[in-house]
């Protein structure tokens, strides 16, 4: 038994910041945005506009796609990097929004950027079981806020919410294998506080993997006492790495050479990330799908962006073959192999 996609969704907030916006903020020469990051703009979440808002909206849409009703989903997998509250999880946030079933199982994960294929595998694993018929897989991200403040990622992010509806079938399809990591090496070198965490109490031993980032919020206060710290050229290079490592591997289990995929999905981190794995795995150009012109960096809702972008574009056909692959900070990453 395999999981296949049967409905794609996407929400987008109304707010469109432009580079220029920023760019006046930040400083610098007009267009660096654009040139270092491949970014022109991203979208802000309304005040009041929280992130299972827009992964309920996603979710949808994404039903509607599928021909489903709230009431056939009896299983719920959210994933967000910055949870709406502390208690509860937003999952039950979600269940209730869409009006599905109660006593349905609702998870949340949280993988960061690696979010979706996570959530998908443990989708794959619970459809697999045939205890569960029909699974949705819901993520939430308002990123541009809560990064904003932090200036060496402000022009970074953006706010999304996308969803899948995913269902098992016996058929030459769907999702034919999927493969995720877990390197704890790489914690302190992408990492925001909780908000209970209060970077200034005298009283609080600092954890070392927050040491360097509390050392930031005393050099440069932030505008919350919320520490961050994001280590752009060691994630750079890691993730390249580890992205480039694992799209090998999973190519060289099933005897694929990078020519027999259809379409290449990456998480959408920044143009360099992007370009980088591409070149080092001598990938055609026009066989990599990228998005991260209109939406920043989602995160977790970025390869699902791209799916839903490629099916509108009626890019997706029966029998392609796709492969999908994020890196998220932690280290978390993940690869995975579908059929249309």
């Amino acid at each position: 038994m395999r999981s296949f996609l049967a409905g794609v969704g996407t929400a987008l907030p109304e707010r469109v910041v432009t580079n220029a916006e920023l760019e006046t903020e930040l400083g610098g020469s007009a267009g660096w945005v654009r040139d270092l990051l491949g970014i022109e703009e991203r979208r802000a979440a309304a005040p009041g506009e929280l992130g299972y808002h827009l992964g309920a909206r996603a979710a949808r849409v994404a039903l509607a796609d599928a021909g489903v009703e709230p009431a056939e989903v009896d299983l719920l997998i959210y994933h967000t990097n910055f949870a709406d509250y502390s208690i509860p999880g937003s999952g039950v946030l979600v269940q209730r929004e869409l009006g599905l079933r109660a006593g349905i199982p609702a998870l949340d994960l949280r993988q960061q950027c690696a979010g979706f294929l996570y959530a998908w595998m443990a989708a794959d694993a619970y459809l697999a079981t045939e205890t569960f018929r029909c699974a949705l897989v819901v993520c939430g991200e308002r990123l541009f806020a809560n990064c904003l403040m932090y200036a060496p990622v402000a022009p970074i992010f953006g706010d999304a919410g996308a969803a899948v509806v995913l269902q098992g079938t016996t058929e030459d399809r769907g999702l034919l294998d999927v493969r995720a990591y877990t390197d704890g090496a790489g914690v302190e070198f992408g990492l925001v506080s909780s908000d209970h965490y209060d970077v200034l109490d005298p009283s609080r031993q600092v954890p070392r993997e927050m040491v360097r980032a509390v050392e930031d919020w005393r050099r440069a206060p932030l505008r919350k006492r919320v520490a961050q710290r994001w280590d752009g050229s060691v994630i750079y290079k890691n993730a390249v790495a580890r992205m480039s490592q694992a799209t090998r591997e999973i190519l060289d289990a099933h005897g694929l050479k990078v020519g027999d995929v259809d379409w290449y999905l990456f998480h959408q981190a920044n143009k360099g990330i992007v370009e980088r794995v591409g070149h080092l795995l001598k990938l055609p150009a026009d066989r990599v799908l990228t998005n991260l012109g209109p939406y920043g960096n989602t995160s977790s809702a970025s390869i699902p962006l791209l799916l839903a972008d490629a099916r509108r574009r009626d890019q997706l056909r029966p029998g392609q073959l796709l492969l999908m692959c994020a890196f998220a900070v932690g280290y978390v990453w993940a690869t995975a192999l579908y059929r249309v």
